[in-house]
């Protein structure tokens, strides 16, 4: 999740001070990264639990509730991250592909 967030934060400067090509490869490796995390947070949530300690402690209520927590913070972040590549994309004149981000 931090890959995520700073590459985030990073596209989003560049976007800012008009280096749209950083920007667009920070953003396209923030969207990576969330994807990835959203990828293993839901094999977690969604494992079948097993007898072993491990596996009832990673299924518990309260460790299950913070993985939908996490999981709403990456799909968050996840549509910060195509509004801003729409605006990059819009500012290059590639409408095609900002309103493929929408």
């Amino acid at each position: 999740p931090s890959l995520a967030r700073i590459s985030y934060k990073h596209g989003n400067r560049f976007a800012r001070a008009s280096d749209f090509s950083s920007a667009q490869e920070a953003l396209q490796i923030a969207l990576y990264a969330t994807d990835n995390c959203l990828g293993r947070i839901r094999e977690i949530i969604s494992s079948p639990e097993d007898n072993n300690d491990a596996s009832s402690e990673r299924s518990s209520p309260s460790t299950n509730k913070s993985y939908q927590i996490q999981e709403q913070e990456m799909l968050l972040l996840s549509k910060q991250n195509f509004y801003v590549l729409s605006h990059v994309f819009q500012s290059i004149d590639e409408i095609a592909k900002a309103k493929q981000c929408l």
